[in-house]
């Protein structure tokens, strides 16, 4: 029996580190879910200096922001999800750079010594007293992105069990590594599989959302996590149903780690 079938008919807010990782990690259940239930999107850094196009990324932080947000704004438009940016600076803004902003492992000391920590620990408790949701879904922190990490322990540590919370894979970077070297590391940190859910039928509109994000997304990161679906369909659905692209969601007892 399908556990996110519960799902229908609910309130869920999709928490997102930054514009973009929801479309990219589960675009295809945002499709499926937003004709039958209530999806409401919290974006925690909207601000940032980093863009892919050269052009855009020497336009300033100010402008760059600005992009990223209206992107953010269509892709909820075009599924009927209110959108809740708390306009917090990402690692780009904050003393971070393509180094270190990423860890090989979880880095307690990291969460610490950052002032943001604490912030996003109160804007997302402002929000989600605000918005009383049933489901809260959140990153696994795949890739240790310091910004995601950040996300992760606040969740974490406001889940209060008034709300389920389950977690997505990280994209692009959950599919930087095999699936059996992504499990391992999440079972190790006491995760276990909630679902996995077929996306063939919402693909198209996955893709079209991703390809709306131009100033973060080039056709490498769009084939990776079009292959990404496409490996968790093979190793998910290897019985009985024919499924072509999946997306998966984790469960953890949330004592963070």
């Amino acid at each position: 029996m399908s556990r996110i079938k519960d799902w229908y008919g609910k309130r869920l807010t999709l928490i997102a580190p930054h514009p973009d990782d929801i479309a990219y990690s589960i675009g295809g259940f945002v499709s499926q879910l937003a004709a039958v239930s209530t999806l409401e999107v919290v974006t925690v850094f909207t601000q940032s200096r980093w863009a892919l196009p050269k052009s855009l990324r020497n336009s300033g932080a100010a402008i760059i922001s600005e992009v990223r947000v209206k992107e953010e704004q269509t892709f909820c438009q075009n599924f009927k999800m209110k959108l809740y940016p708390l306009g917090l600076s990402d690692s780009s803004l904050s003393g971070y750079d393509d180094g270190n902003e990423r860890q090989l492992q979880f880095n307690q000391k990291q969460l610490t010594d950052d002032i943001r920590t604490s912030i996003v620990l109160e804007k997302l408790h402002q929000v989600l007293a605000e918005s009383n949701p049933d489901i809260v879904i959140a990153p696994a922190a795949i890739g240790h992105h310091i910004d995601h990490q950040i996300v992760h322990h606040a969740i974490c540590s406001l889940q209060n069990h008034q709300w389920q919370l389950a977690f997505y894979e990280d994209l692009p970077y959950a599919a930087e590594f095999t699936l059996d070297i992504l499990e391992k590391q999440l079972t190790e940190r006491k995760f276990r599989v909630l679902e996995a859910i077929g996306i063939d039928q919402t693909l198209a509109d996955k893709y079209a959302a991703l390809s709306h994000y131009a100033s973060q997304t080039d056709q490498e990161t769009i084939n990776a996590i079009i292959a990404h679906a496409q490996r968790l369909a093979q190793t998910c659905f290897h019985t009985g149903k024919t499924v072509h692209h999946a997306e998966r969601f984790w469960e953890k007892s949330c004592q963070y780690q």
